[in-house]
């Protein structure tokens, strides 16, 4: 017994690293002003409960559209483009939305921080229900270095239009707020949906461009949150 409580420990401790580890390189990229940690909290926590709030609704969509669609490529884009990554994105921006009107969210940097903070407290439950409820260790590991690095890149793009939209708001730029509020939830469920896709679609040339993808999409992310911070400025 002993053995095995130490084995779900270690498997506990293999979920929640990675996003630790990603939070901390954010969070000390904040130069301008560091964010109250209850407020962070708070986020990381919203994060988590989105992960449960879309589990009902995905499970039902899913199943109607393999009732329904025939099987093949085109349903597997569908299902993964749309109704996961769109409804685990709407989640997550839904929550993000919380800090609209935050006195703290005062620089433009601070909608990456609390995005990923969103971002990384869904990827850690959804990491803790895979890998501790049976996955082990092999997929700690791939999970670790693949979907929780997914998770916080969507987070820091969303984060960044989102910083930027609201930072247009407070300006006055209704027009280019809204283009860049749509973006910083697009953009994550493009990204979110291909990786789900090229991950499920069995297809070995598509499970290659999506690997592709992911280090372009990875290595632009790296730069925005290095110029985004460099850059910070008041809202």
């Amino acid at each position: 017994m002993f053995a095995e409580r130490r084995n779900d420990l270690g498997l506990l401790a293999l979920s929640i690293i990675p996003a630790a580890i990603l939070f901390i390189l954010v969070y000390r990229a904040d130069h301008a002003e560091k964010e109250p940690p209850r407020l962070l909290a708070r986020l990381f926590c919203f994060g988590m409960l989105a992960v449960l709030i879309v589990m009902l609704p995905e499970t039902i969509l899913s199943d109607v559209l393999e009732a329904y669609a025939p099987e093949g490529l085109f349903r597997t884009l569908i299902e993964y483009l749309i109704v996961v990554a769109g409804m685990e994105e709407a989640s997550k921006y839904l929550f993000l939305f919380t800090v609209r009107r935050n006195p703290n969210f005062n620089f433009t940097f601070d909608g990456i921080v609390y995005a990923v903070c969103v971002g990384l407290g869904f990827a850690t439950l959804e990491n803790i229900f895979y890998v501790v409820g049976g996955g082990g260790f092999s997929l700690g590991v791939a999970r670790g270095l693949l979907s929780v690095p997914m998770h916080c890149v969507c987070a820091v793009y969303m984060g960044y239009y989102f910083g930027l939209a609201h930072s247009d708001e407070r300006h006055g730029l209704f027009g280019s707020a809204r283009n860049r509020y749509a973006l910083a939830y697009m953009v994550p469920v493009f990204i979110h949906g291909l990786y789900d896709f090229g991950a499920k679609s069995g297809n070995a040339i598509i499970v290659a461009m999506m690997l592709v993808l992911l280090v372009v999409v990875y290595v632009f992310a790296i730069r925005r949150v290095t110029r985004s911070s460099r850059e910070d400025r008041p809202i």
